[in-house]
């Protein structure tokens, strides 16, 4: 879509989508508020820089917690993006080559992969206080390296982190890590202000700023929340590059259901909606819909592998030969197909459990009989199988034509219809959504 800024593409496109969807409709009938983005696109054809406007982006969903600086969850991180600052940025174009439009002005690798050095730009938090190495290593050290997943493991061997000055931080490593250099875009590392959260390191949770960001340091500010509903971002009056962001006003629409995101983009309502809030035959439909583009890009950063292996610490999977012959009586690309096309995508611990609970629920409905023996236990986000969180912690995932539950394996015919049913129905979702939708009034 032409009247993307360069904000938006890096924050929503390259970081985020798989398969986005924009719409251009509606020119006619828009809003003031939208004014700024038909200017914006006419001055995208001539190649010039136009200023104003507003850009909406539809959301299935309330991110968790706004300040997600350390999590990798996508939903969270759209929430959070548009306030992050990170040290470097990435050119999709050119093989993810890190180019230094952000935080850091240029930085030096040592030929040995072991000394990362940062020369900072002269940027400030919206409060004033200026951003300094301090601030980086604030964030490696106490945030990062203790509760970061991809982070601490990049960081694994870091010795030593140096602030000779207030904008030059240099890390040493005890090992050569060369891809190191591919961590440090705002997805991964989201600079924090240690005048803030520094009294929060081991309770970041309790920090007001976490739920209601106020000091950052990203091209936008939040200016509203309506859980629900929407959260409105304004420009950052204090961000480091005076020319950007080139629009005034970004929304996140939080529209639910996906039938709907498809129609408030046809009705010209949304410019943009997020790969995750719309499902793949949708975005098939979508392609043929004037003034619509489908674009299949956007994990160059973050590339995901799916992938489903055998546990051979199980005594049935010990003989090599018995796994040989399971592989080749395995349908692949059945499973891609199933998994794609039913949409069983994002799994997480949490959304496994979700699905388990409702193939429980619906086995003990139909049956009036328990599909095991193993209850339900209580969780703040809802119920879980004890069972369940050990194999997932330990990896224990069989492949098999069967289902096994417990030390029984069962091979029911209408269970299988069952699961087969309740992933067509729900597989869909993210987890944050079965949540929604199981706790709905």
């Amino acid at each position: 879509m032409k009247r993307k800024t360069r904000v938006l593409a890096v924050f929503l496109i390259l970081v985020l989508s798989v398969a986005i969807l924009s719409g251009c409709k509606g020119a006619d009938s828009a809003k003031d508020q939208k004014a700024g983005q038909d200017v914006s696109e006419k001055g995208r054809d001539d190649g010039e820089k136009v200023y104003g406007g507003t850009f909406i982006v539809g959301i299935p969903s309330d991110p968790t917690c706004i300040t997600a600086a350390l999590t990798t969850d996508s939903h969270d991180k759209f929430a959070w993006q548009p306030m992050a600052i990170g040290l470097l940025d990435y050119d999709a174009s050119n093989n993810m080559e890190p180019v230094c439009t952000e935080l850091a002005e240029s930085y030096e690798f040592s030929d040995d992969y072991k000394h990362l050095t940062f020369h900072l730009r002269e940027a400030y938090w919206t409060d004033g206080e200026q951003i300094t190495s301090e601030d980086v290593k604030f964030t490696i050290e106490k945030f990062l390296v203790p509760y970061s997943s991809n982070m601490s493991s990049e960081l694994a061997n870091l010795e030593t982190i140096e602030c000779p000055d207030d904008l030059t931080v240099t890390l040493n490593l005890s090992e050569p890590n060369s891809a190191l250099i591919g961590f440090w875009h705002s997805f991964y590392c989201s600079v924090l202000p240690e005048h803030v959260w520094a009294d929060y390191t081991e309770n970041y949770q309790e920090c007001p700023e976490y739920q209601n960001p106020t000091v950052t340091g990203g091209p936008f500010v939040l200016d509203e929340y309506v859980s629900g509903d929407h959260l409105t971002y304004k420009k950052n009056e204090k961000y480091w590059n005076e020319e950007e962001p080139y629009i005034d006003t970004l929304i996140l629409k939080i529209i639910p259901d996906q039938t709907t995101m498809g129609e408030a983009l046809e009705a010209g309502e949304i410019d943009l909606a997020q790969c995750a809030a719309i499902s793949y035959d949708e975005c098939d439909r979508l392609r043929d819909v004037e003034g619509i583009t489908v674009y299949d890009m956007g994990k160059e950063l973050r590339t995901t592998v799916y992938y489903i292996s055998m546990n051979v610490q199980s005594e049935k999977l010990a003989d090599k030969e018995m796994r040989i012959a399971l592989l080749e009586a395995v349908d692949q690309d059945a499973i891609i197909e199933k998994c794609y096309k039913k949409e069983i995508n994002d799994i997480s611990i949490t959304k496994l459990h979700k699905l388990l609970y409702i193939v429980y629920g619906a086995y003990f409905y139909v049956n009036d009989n328990k599909l095991f023996d193993e209850l339900p236990a209580y969780f703040q986000y809802g119920p879980i199988f004890k069972s369940l969180q050990i194999a997932y912690k330990k990896h224990e995932f069989v492949l098999q034509g069967q289902r096994e539950i417990g030390a029984e394996v069962v091979n029911d015919n209408d269970l299988n219809i069952m699961i087969d049913k309740v992933l067509d129905t729900f597989g869909k979702y993210s987890a944050q959504q079965l949540s929604n939708w199981s706790h709905r009034d």
